[in-house]
């Protein structure tokens, strides 16, 4: 199933990378680094592949395997960076754990104090940002950060520095002037995370609150973010909770959206797509079975999924029956 997924994934990168041919100029073994390179790591100029490692930002001078350290922050044993970002301008994010109580943020940021709620093993959440020289820009806590899952995108950012992260908050809180979702109820306690749910937050490019709005119906998996035209989307996957009733089978959809209701249980993948100010632009629910993969390129979203109850489109490469299924929308939701 692994590799099976590995080639899906290199399909999409080639379809939005189109070469008449391909040929191979060197290879090099690296570290498996649980999964860090499939969604956690990033290639400049063709040679420079930059990833996390504990508390450091490395980066390979490829074909040259020897790690050099781009930045760090904190020590090895208080810092943990769990997903890293590059933007346009050559910033780069990192988002992680961090058990420093003090001296650790920078001024006028989102959360500049430590949190003692919202520990997570005695640890908070971080996101720091770091320009192209390795200087850092800024440093805030955050809420409690979505981790341990090395193949998914929780963190992005939009063409003006924009930056969108998941994470968990508790289900007791209420989010003022939250755009989308401001309160949750037991359903929606997450069963990794109890007695918490899922969130979205962002942040301006300083580091300040924009805003923040619960995100779930359920037991909610937030597993990719990425951006079109300046708009968030967000890919990801619901499971019923069996002690509550579903009380609204079309949360994440919206009215003439691809699929439109989740009557009867049969779909529990879903897109999103939300505006700058944090309101749903549109969402579809997409098929029974696990959120694979997400790109962007252009003005076109790109899903792979499970091919549960859905058919190829018209003159499709592939038409016979398959595990899974790629699927392209364009920015408005309708499927091409």
């Amino acid at each position: 199933m692994k590799n099976t997924i590995t080639s899906l994934i290199a399909l999409i990168s080639i379809s939005l990378n189109a070469q008449s041919s391909y040929n191979r100029n060197w290879a090099v073994n690296v570290p498996h680094l649980n999964g860090t390179f499939i969604y956690n790591s990033f290639l400049i100029d063709d040679h420079e592949l930059y990833f996390p490692y504990n508390n450091e930002i490395r980066y390979y001078d490829l074909p040259n395997t020897t790690p050099i350290v781009f930045a760090t922050l904190g020590t090895a044993t208080t810092v943990t960076i769990e997903q890293i970002h590059r933007d346009y301008e050559g910033n780069i994010y990192i988002l992680g754990l961090t058990s420093e109580t003090s001296n650790f943020t920078t001024p006028n940021v989102y959360k500049p104090n430590y949190d003692v709620n919202l520990n997570i093993e005695g640890k908070n959440g971080f996101l720091a940002k770091f320009d192209d020289e390795g200087n850092l820009l800024f440093c805030t806590y955050t809420d409690m950060v979505d981790i341990g899952n090395p193949l998914s995108k929780k963190l992005i950012t939009d063409s003006i520095g924009n930056i969108y992260f998941t994470g968990f908050l508790s289900i007791s809180e209420t989010i003022p002037n939250a755009p989308f979702q401001s309160t949750v109820t037991l359903a929606e306690q997450h069963w990794g995370m109890m007695p918490y749910a899922p969130i979205i937050t962002k942040l301006n490019s300083a580091g300040e609150l924009s805003w923040k709005t619960f995100f779930a119906h359920h037991n909610t998996f937030i597993n990719f973010l990425d951006i079109v035209n300046n708009q968030l989307v967000v890919y990801g996957k619901f499971s019923k909770n069996y002690y509550y009733d579903l009380n609204d089978p079309t949360f994440f959809c919206t009215p003439g959206a691809f699929i439109d209701s989740n009557t009867p249980l049969s779909y529990n993948t879903f897109i999103n797509v939300f505006q700058s100010d944090g309101t749903r632009a549109w969402g579809t629910y997409l098929s029974n079975g696990d959120a694979i993969g997400l790109r962007t390129h252009q003005n076109n979203i790109y899903v792979l999924h499970n091919n549960a109850m859905i058919t190829p489109t018209e003159n499709a490469y592939f038409q016979q029956p398959a595990a899974n299924l790629l699927t392209k929308f364009n920015a408005s939701g309708e499927r091409l």
